[in-house]
């Protein structure tokens, strides 16, 4: 699909998103919106802890470099300032 489409999904939402003329009446979709984010990462956590933990030694390795460690660690580091 080409990025046009892409952009005319999005163009509807971007319009009514601009007319609102207060940032007050946006309160409620951000409290929402968090409360979505809560509940998404404690059911995560409850999956991923549930099944328990193998060891490290039984886990295989991602990667073969530190370096793509390091830019895995940036490149989340940078996602999560911008949202934030």
């Amino acid at each position: 699909m080409s990025v046009i489409y892409y952009l005319l999904i999005i163009w509807p939402f971007m319009i009514v998103i601009n007319f609102v003329k207060s940032i007050k009446r946006l309160t409620i979709a951000s409290a929402f919106a968090n409360i979505l984010q809560i509940t998404g990462l404690v059911i995560i956590c409850y999956d991923l802890f549930s099944e328990g933990l193998p060891s490290i030694s039984e886990r295989p390795a991602v990667g073969n470099s530190i370096a793509l460690y390091f830019s895995v660690v940036a490149f989340a580091f940078e996602g999560i300032s911008t949202v934030r």
